[in-house]
């Protein structure tokens, strides 16, 4: 069994749904304070619209009246071994 990391999708999913380590997380990336995170949702679909297509949001919290959108972008540099 492998090591898990942040970037990996079960343990960012478990990671992300702490509203303590949500909120620091999302406080050190803006540099900001935000006070209590009143919720959180992980994987999150949108369902397409006439004309458009769906995506599925990673992770999205509300606090203080505002919305954060919060998405791991993830890639590989050179060959694995």
């Amino acid at each position: 069994m492998r090591d898990l990391t942040f970037s990996d999708g079960p343990m960012f999913q478990r990671l992300m749904s702490n509203r303590e380590i949500c909120r620091g997380i999302v406080e050190r990336i803006l540099n900001t304070r935000i006070s209590e995170v009143e919720n959180i949702v992980t994987e999150q679909t949108v369902e397409p619209r006439l004309g458009g297509h769906g995506v599925r949001m990673d992770a999205v919290l509300t606090s203080d009246g505002e919305t954060y959108d919060i998405e791991m972008q993830t890639y590989r540099r050179g060959r694995v071994a």
